[in-house]
C-alpha cells in the first residue's frame, strides 16, 4: 500500500503547493510551538491518513 496521502492546493487553499502527508515520517508537535492555525484536513482525507497509519504500523 502507498503510504503517502496527497493534499491538493486546489482543495486546501492554505497550501502554497500540492503536498503529501508522508505517513512513515509522522511526528508529534506540541501545540505551544505552533504560531497560528492555518487550516483543517477534510474528514475523508483524515480517514485515508488514519487507515495508512494503521496499515503502516501494523495496528
Amino acid at each position: 500500500m502507498y503510504l503517502n496521502v496527497k493534499a491538493h492546493k486546489e482543495v486546501y487553499l492554505f497550501l502554497a503547493q500540492t503536498s503529501a502527508v508522508k505517513v512513515e515520517e509522522l511526528t508529534t508537535v506540541n501545540k505551544v510551538r505552533l504560531k497560528q492555525h492555518i487550516g483543517n484536513i477534510h474528514e475523508d482525507d483524515l480517514n485515508k491518513i488514519m487507515n495508512r497509519v494503521k496499515w503502516g504500523f501494523d495496528l
